[in-house]
């Protein structure tokens, strides 16, 4: 996956809690 979005990371943050 590709982290070009600042909403896509916060996403990944999320789902790694």
């Amino acid at each position: 996956t590709q982290i070009s979005d600042p909403r896509v990371f916060h996403i990944s943050s999320v789902m790694l809690e």
